[in-house]
């Protein structure tokens, strides 16, 4: 009896550990590559410098957007994963309010999403082929956008008014 339990403990703890490996082996996108540095900081990690998101990057982008979005992620969110998608946000050095980004990246459908500003234009850009609805993570990065702009507005406005 002991030897059986002992059995099933063991399987059940290879189980478990695989199931993830499985997971991660599951997508088709070379940039599941990424999702053991989860959690930790793109920046720190080089991730916007990988040679194959780079490569899809510019390919969306062009290589001038691509640098900008470089520097407009110079403080980011750490890399999450939920729902077959890595995401990660990050503000400019300089007027964050006004300069940033959000990169979501759909492991199963090997898509590319960015959220990109700069100055006062706000872009979205997708390698999607078809017609494809928006994670919500991009949506909810475009609302706190529009939201920290406001906010922006109305401090610069409150500063500018006589009293």
């Amino acid at each position: 009896m002991k030897r059986a339990s002992l059995i099933l403990l063991i399987f059940f703890a290879l189980s478990c550990g695989s199931s993830v490996e499985q997971a991660e082996t599951a997508y088709k996108s070379d940039l599941k590559e990424l999702i053991p540095i989860k959690g930790h900081d793109p920046v720190e990690e080089g991730v916007l410098t990988h040679p194959y998101l780079k490569h899809r990057l510019i390919k969306m982008l062009g290589e001038g957007k691509y640098d900008t979005l470089q520097k407009v992620m110079h403080d980011c969110s750490p890399i999450g994963f939920n729902n077959d998608l890595l995401y990660w946000v990050g503000y400019g050095p300089v007027k964050p309010e006004r300069n940033g980004g959000a990169i979501i990246i759909d492991l199963v459908n090997d898509e590319i999403y960015i959220g990109y500003e700069y100055g006062d234009e706000i872009e979205i850009f997708t390698d999607a082929i078809g017609e494809r609805e928006n994670p919500g993570y991009l949506a909810t990065w475009l609302n706190r956008r529009s939201r920290i702009v406001n906010l922006a507005d109305s401090a610069s406005q409150a500063s500018e008014s006589p009293d």
